[in-house]
Formats: C-alpha cells, sequence, structure tokens
C-alpha cells in the first residue's frame, strides 16, 4: 500500500512501506518507494513469498520504486457551483446559528438573515463557529464518474476572520494614543 509522507528525506525509514518525496516541486504527483523494498518486492527476496522465477511469483504484480500519482484536476468527480454566499454569524443558538448573508454569485441581491442548524457545519469547523465568525457556504452539483448527481452544500468557516471597518478604526487610534505616549 502506498501512502504520502511529510518526509522531506530522498527516501523513507528502512523496513517501512511509506514513501519519501525525492523532489519536493513534484511532491503531489510521484511517490518514490524505497529502493530496498521495491527490490524486494520485485524480486522476490523475502524468504516468505513466491520468488519471482516461480509460477506464482509470475502472476504477482511487481512495483515500480518511482509510482505516478492521478492529477486531481484530471477527477472523474464534478463539481458545478450553483449558489455562493459569503456569511456572517449573528447569534449563536442550541442548534442553530443565525447568520447575515452576502450574495457572492450576484452582488446585486440584497444580504439575506438566515437560520441554520449546527448539523450543517462539519465537525471540524465547529470551534470557529461564534458570532462574528465569517463562512462560506456553496450550493452547487456534484457528478460522480458513475453518472450520478449529487446536489451538495457546503459550509467553510475562514480560518482568519475580516475585521470590521469600525475594528479596524479602534486598532488605529489605539495605536495613534500608544505613539503619542511613547513620543513624550
Amino acid at each position: 500500500m502506498l501512502t504520502s509522507t511529510s518526509v522531506r528525506d530522498p527516501v523513507a525509514a528502512l523496513g517501512s512501506r511509506e514513501v519519501g518525496v525525492l523532489f519536493p516541486a513534484f511532491e503531489k504527483e510521484f511517490l518514490v518507494r524505497h529502493p530496498l523494498i521495491a527490490m524486494k518486492t520485485r524480486f522476490g527476496l523475502n524468504t516468505d513469498e513466491d520468488t519471482k522465477s516461480s509460477p506464482q511469483g509470475q502472476r504477482a504484480p511487481s512495483e515500480d520504486i518511482l509510482v505516478r500519482l492521478p492529477s486531481l484536476r484530471k477527477s472523474k468527480w464534478k463539481v458545478k457551483v450553483l449558489q455562493r454566499w459569503i456569511g456572517e454569524v449573528e447569534q449563536v443558538k442550541a442548534e442553530r446559528f443565525v447568520a447575515m448573508l452576502v450574495d457572492a454569485t450576484n452582488s446585486r441581491n440584497p444580504p439575506e438573515q438566515v437560520e441554520l442548524d449546527l448539523e450543517e457545519v462539519s465537525e471540524s469547523d465547529l470551534p470557529l463557529l461564534a458570532e462574528g465568525a465569517t463562512f462560506y457556504w456553496s450550493i452547487g452539483y456534484r457528478d460522480t464518474p458513475g453518472g450520478q448527481r449529487q446536489r451538495i452544500s457546503t459550509i467553510r468557516f475562514a480560518r482568519h476572520p475580516r475585521l470590521k471597518e469600525a475594528d479596524v478604526q479602534q486598532i488605529f487610534s489605539q495605536a495613534d494614543l500608544l505613539a503619542a505616549y511613547l513620543q513624550k
């Protein structure tokens, strides 16, 4: 089994089936197996496996040292976004939250207030759910490689919240007061 690794060494640890990154710029395109493991697999050097000269060993798939990964751009999963909003959380309730949405698909539409279930928020984003938090909501279609069409709704919370103009002005006025104090 191949797995990617965050190791930046050209080769992963001996005895591991994980891989190292030979060329960091191509990290997402290629996996490089440890050469000794690839040789053991290719030439049947493990004592508990069939040798390559045996009929069973010749039918076994050989493993190359360099493996090309499939491109995400060439993925057979297609997504068509129908509508996008940028939201700001106004209030968090027990099982819901209230937010003000700005239409990112058509800026001429007026802002809307909505109430959404907490179930719509992924578990990894729940700690980010607070008053004033910014999130992105998209609705669209996902077409599977088998031809099935699914309607999807995705809510992603911003990791760096936007500052309101009033907050920015307050920061600058505090900085001006501090600078005036230091110049005395």
